[in-house]
Order: structure tokens, then C-alpha cells, then sequence
């Protein structure tokens, strides 16, 4: 194999890819990077850590097509100091033979020892059964307002993922652990052909935006039976899905049966008063961190602990209701209003024991409305 391309093309390529790659207990080659080139002069760069891949092809001056895996960190630590405009990655020989990848770039020259190519993981060929075109900004407004309400520890593995649901021109992410649940809808480029619905690791997709970063074009979102694939410009994510019945997050929307307490609140203002009157709470674990009285057009606010306690009083616009007092864990109502993405949040409350609901009080800039239940806590 010989190649020879942009040196900054060549440093994105690995940087990007190699984001995934990881040496695992049983075999370093999941910390690899492929580099494959092709007769029609094009170099695919892939890492593949068994749960999630990364492929991504650019065009390069192939004098001779082949393939090598080295170690993905070294790679890019040796790329993202080279100064010159092309490198040449050559390969004579195999691995079997002893033979190394020789890297030059300027004057600079590395000899890389391989690993095995016949360990290095396959990338499923999954074909999308459906597969639409979302806006970039609306998909991280998806993950970013979901992700944050699933389960950490996978003793129920289907938890730890997001609920992805796609029906005609709209996609529906919802995220929850048995305590909250967040949920978005945003309309999608064009329509499906089936309504189709899948759960994919909340880790993955949070992975995956990190990696879009400020990337503000169109995602490409394909479903297949077993996997997930995300495709922006010359870069193919691909995840695998989690396999199972999701709960139905649909008991928590159903319209109240009795008088409710509701009223808008301005989200900052909201987290900057729970935020005060949570400095007391010194465990995250706490049940009963904060109360709420709500009454007379505002929200008490008191928290208690071991080291004091605490008061703070938010006013609120548009109460309706006869007010309640009702307990949550602090932290599970700034996660969900630090993902609020409209000025006004509007609050109702059923009773002390059913669930909160927050909802928009106005079109968000991302494009997606949210719909975000929290249940409370024994007072």
C-alpha cells in the first residue's frame, strides 16, 4: 500500500475517527485505525470499538491500493504535529512479515509497527430499513434534551438508552429512568416509509453530537435491525441498538382527572432559585431535598439538612389552581429545566404524589418541543 494525501485532511480523518477507537481487555486491534486505500483513490479510515464505528473517506493520490492497521492515539499524535502539506503512508509486506507502516511527512519520519488486520473488527453492513435527513442543531436538541433523563447503571440495560420513535415527517426521542422522563418531537427533511421505533445507548448519541460539535448542516439518521447509523459529510457513525421492549412512556401524558395547580415560570430564574436553596443539600441521594409550597402567585422553596436549612421564595406568572405542597430531588428538576430550551416554562401539578409536567410556553429555537414529567418525592 501507497498513498499519499492532505496532511490536514489526513489530521481531521484520524482525529475524527480515533474518537472511538479503544484497546479493550481481549484485543488491543479495537484501539486500531484501518487505513484502506482504494483503486478509485480514496482512503477510508475506520476505528470500531465493537459497540460504536466511525468510517471516514477522503480523496488522496493512491499509488498503490492495500490496507494496514496501526495504533489509532499513536497515529494521530504523529499526524497533529506535522507541518508539511502531504504525507505518504507506505506499507511493503505484511503484517505476519514483520512489516511496519513508514509515515513521512517533510522531513519527518516514523516507522509504525502494525497490528493484526485479521483481528481488527468487522463494521456491520447494516442497510437502513429507514432513513431520513434531520437539521444537525434539532438532532443535538433531541439527545441534549433527552439523553440527560436516562439510567446511568445498566441493571436494566433498556434504560440507559433513548426511545427512538419516526412516524411520517416526525421523530420522537424520549429518555427515562423510572424517576423523570424527557421527552422531544421535531420534524424531520422528508418522510419515512414505515413507522419505526428503536432504542439506542444514550452514551452513543451523546458521543456522536460531540463529535458533530458545531456542525450545522443535515445528519442523515438511518434504522436497521440491529444498528443505527449517522452520516454527515464524509463521516459514518454507526451504533448498535438495544434490543427489547420499552416502557410506555405514554402513562405519564395522559390529561389529569382532577383540579391541577398550574402556572410560567422563567426557566433561569427557576434554576437560579433551586440552585440557592439547594446549596444546603449536602447528598445527591436525599429524598426529601427540596419542597415546594406553592401558593399566592409564588414557589417556597425550603431545603433541610444535616448542615442547615434553607428558604427562597420565585415568584410565578398565570397560577391557576388552588396550590400544593409537593417534594422533588433537587437535582432531577435542574436537569430538566438546564435543558429547557424557551424562556418560559409552563409547570402543572396534579397532586402531591403524581408526576410534574413541564411543557413550552412558547416555540423553541432548536426546532423541537419538549414535553419533561418528574415525580415527586414524600414530604
Amino acid at each position: 500500500m501507497k498513498l499519499k494525501c492532505n496532511t490536514l485532511v489526513l489530521n481531521e480523518a484520524i482525529m475524527t475517527a480515533g474518537k472511538v477507537a479503544v484497546s479493550g481487555a481481549f484485543s488491543q486491534v479495537t484501539g486500531g485505525v484501518m487505513i484502506e486505500a482504494k483503486d478509485s483513490g480514496v482512503v477510508k479510515l475506520t476505528c470500531n470499538n465493537l459497540e460504536t464505528s466511525i468510517e471516514y473517506e477522503f480523496t488522496a493520490e493512491v499509488k498503490e491500493k492495500g490496507l494496514c492497521v496501526v495504533p489509532a492515539r499513536l497515529f494521530g499524535d504523529i499526524v497533529k504535529n506535522f507541518t508539511a502539506e502531504e504525507t505518504t503512508i507506505e506499507v511493503e509486506g505484511k503484517w505476519s512479515e514483520g512489516a511496519v507502516a513508514k509515515i513521512v511527512c517533510g522531513k519527518g519520519k516514523f516507522d509504525i509497527s502494525m497490528l493484526n488486520p485479521e483481528e481488527f473488527p468487522p463494521v456491520p453492513k447494516a442497510i437502513a430499513e429507514n432513513e431520513v435527513s434531520i437539521n444537525a442543531e434539532t438532532f443535538k436538541g433531541l439527545v441534549k434534551g433527552t439523553a440527560f433523563s436516562t439510567a446511568i447503571t445498566d441493571t436494566r440495560a433498556m434504560l440507559t438508552g433513548c426511545l427512538i420513535e419516526m412516524e411520517k415527517d416526525r421523530v420522537r426521542m424520549v429518555g427515562l429512568d423510572g424517576f423523570r422522563m424527557g421527552l422531544r418531537d421535531a420534524k424531520t427533511k422528508e418522510k419515512v416509509k414505515d413507522k419505526m421505533s428503536v432504542v439506542i445507548p444514550a452514551k452513543s448519541l451523546n458521543e456522536f453530537c460531540k463529535i458533530v460539535g458545531d456542525f450545522d448542516g443535515d445528519i442523515k439518521m438511518g434504522l436497521s435491525d440491529k444498528h443505527a447509523t449517522f452520516t454527515v459529510g464524509d463521516m459514518v457513525y454507526k451504533t448498535k441498538r438495544i434490543n427489547g421492549e420499552y416502557i410506555d412512556y405514554k402513562i405519564t401524558m395522559t390529561e389529569p382527572v382532577g383540579e391541577t395547580t398550574e402556572f410560567d415560570v422563567d426557566t433561569k430564574e427557576l434554576i437560579r432559585a433551586i440552585e440557592r436553596a439547594a446549596v444546603v443539600v449536602v447528598n445527591d441521594q436525599m429524598k426529601k431535598s427540596i419542597k415546594m409550597e406553592i401558593k399566592d402567585g409564588g414557589i417556597k422553596f425550603t431545603c433541610e439538612s444535616v448542615v442547615g436549612k434553607s428558604e427562597e421564595f420565585l415568584a410565578v406568572e398565570n397560577m391557576k389552581g388552588a396550590g400544593l405542597v409537593i417534594g422533588f430531588n433537587h437535582r432531577f428538576i435542574l436537569d430538566a429545566a438546564k435543558n429547557i430550551p424557551v424562556e418560559k416554562v409552563h409547570v402543572r401539578m396534579e397532586t402531591k404524589l403524581t408526576p410534574c409536567v413541564l411543557t413550552a410556553t412558547e416555540k423553541a429555537t432548536d426546532g423541537t418541543d419538549f414535553f419533561y414529567t418528574i415525580f415527586p418525592v414524600r414530604t
